[in-house]
């Protein structure tokens, strides 16, 4: 009977852990941007076999300025909020990871380091 009980207590704990890990996975993405306007891929926000979407992400401004947007046009060399190599751009929600476009700020290319991920519900 003791060993059925600590049988249960384990397999109890694993569901445990691998719900709180699906909750909290996060995602990468390194994002190219260059002339043409560019968003942060579906699979990064969505991804596949989690049943889940992420809801905050923060993209690192790698290499030289971008020019980016939250209302889903894409922005231009020359309109559009300035993020600089070395900022740190935060993503408050699903909608807004959607719908945000990068471009290049001037002539030269620049990476985003973007995390995504899944706050877990508490409550």
């Amino acid at each position: 009977m003791r060993k059925l009980w600590i049988g249960l207590l384990v397999l109890a704990c694993l569901a445990v852990a691998s719900s709180a890990a699906a909750q909290r996975q996060t995602t990468f993405e390194s994002l190219s941007v260059s002339s043409s306007a560019v968003g942060i891929t579906s699979s990064t926000i969505r991804p596949p076999g989690q049943g889940l979407q992420n809801n905050f992400c923060t993209a690192y401004v790698d290499g030289a300025n971008v020019r980016f947007r939250f209302d889903g046009t894409a922005p231009t060399s020359s309109v559009g909020a300035i993020a600089q190599s070395g900022d740190t751009i935060s993503i408050d929600n699903i909608e807004q990871a959607s719908a945000i476009r990068f471009i290049r700020d001037d002539s030269a290319d620049a990476t985003l380091s973007i995390h995504c991920w899944r706050e877990p519900v508490t409550g």
